[in-house]
């Protein structure tokens, strides 16, 4: 994970995939990046760190939030993962990335609930409480970002 995207899932799209030392690998474009000459960012990635797009939800799940219940934030093209903190009034909600310390107040159009897929069986779940949450940041690998 490059520093300061851990915890977050970017859209990309699976260009090629390849097996390597007895794991599955995946070359992929990314939506949101772009190199310093305007193309497209493209990387190898390992299996376990790509996803499908999560289904939808319901736009008013929002308010059977308990505080501290995980979320996924939608800021700077990328989905974060975030606690719930509370109505901010307004229509608004704040929410916070405990693995920086970052408070975010936005309105429900940028939260999602957080998923969480289960490759084996293919099957999406919400995560329901914090306590499976990433705690702190993977070692950094070379320049590679999670799909996450």
């Amino acid at each position: 994970v490059e520093d300061g995207f851990f915890g977050s899932w970017y859209t990309a799209r699976v260009l090629e995939t390849r097996e390597a030392r007895g794991a599955g690998k995946l070359r992929v474009r990314y939506d949101a990046f772009r190199e310093d000459d305007g193309s497209t960012w493209e990387d190898w990635v390992e299996l376990e760190h790509v996803r499908p797009l999560p289904p939808r939800h319901k736009p008013q799940f929002v308010t059977e939030l308990d505080a501290s219940a995980p979320l996924e934030l939608l800021f700077k093209e990328g989905w974060w993962e975030v606690l719930y903190d509370g109505r901010a009034g307004g229509g608004r909600h704040a929410v916070v990335a405990p693995q920086y310390n970052v408070h975010h107040t936005v309105p429900a159009s940028q939260l999602r609930p957080a998923w969480r897929w289960a490759a084996a069986e293919r099957t999406w779940d919400v995560r329901l409480d914090s306590s499976d949450a990433p705690a702190a940041p993977a070692p950094k690998p070379t320049k590679a970002f999670k799909v996450r």
